[in-house]
């Protein structure tokens, strides 16, 4: 798995991060010149430069609206991984309905998550950005959101549907129930929903 880096503050990057960055062989880090021709590229709709990674991590605002439309357009229609980060990120947010995306923090980007994000996605094959997010306790903290919004929707009874579960592409496999790959919108009724948050608390028990 290749990852792009996209950064025009290396002073900032530098100053956050205590791992030296450039010795990982699968993130190439993209700045001054090379942002430049990436840019200039962008502006004329050429993505090419893009093609080599499976994940793209940008300084949000080392680009303009329209180039970051562009790149967004780009990871949708190719599904890959996208990550933008600032330092004026109050809180992570994730979403993978049509394409891995992060919205993230500077300073937590540029921590040991990184350097564990690139480990998992050498060892797997596989991008996972929730890493990013929570670093090792990624999945804990993924299902206890999940249970979040579970006990909120269940008390409104707003579960009419797989896809009101909210559960990452990434973690249905875990769950080990077959009604769950039939797609978002199948209905589900209250033995379904019962069977999945048993399955819920069984998931988040073993992983803490």
């Amino acid at each position: 798995m290749k990852i792009a880096l996209v950064e025009d503050r290396i002073g900032r990057m530098n100053q956050f991060i205590d791992i030296d960055i450039k010795s990982i062989e699968n993130i190439q880090i993209i700045t001054e010149t090379d942002l430049s021709d990436l840019k200039i590229d962008l502006d004329q709709g050429i993505t090419i430069k893009l093609d080599m990674f499976d994940c793209l991590i940008f300084h949000r605002s080392a680009l303009t609206n329209t180039q970051r439309e562009i790149i967004k357009t780009y990871c949708k229609t190719n599904k890959k991984a996208l990550v933008f980060f600032s330092g004026g990120i109050s809180s992570s947010f994730y979403n993978d309905s049509t394409f891995p995306y992060l919205l993230i923090n500077s300073k937590d980007l540029y921590s040991n998550n990184l350097k564990m994000f690139s480990d998992h996605s050498n060892q797997h094959n596989i991008i996972n950005l929730l890493i990013l997010q929570y670093g090792a306790k990624w999945k804990t903290n993924q299902l206890l959101l999940i249970k979040e919004n579970l006990n909120l929707r269940f008390q409104l009874k707003t579960i009419k549907r797989i896809t009101d579960l909210k559960i990452p592409k990434n973690q249905i496999k875990d769950f080990d129930l077959d009604w769950l790959d039939k797609g978002d919108f199948l209905e589900i009724n209250e033995d379904q929903i019962k069977q999945f948050k048993l399955t819920l608390d069984k998931l988040i028990y073993d992983s803490i």
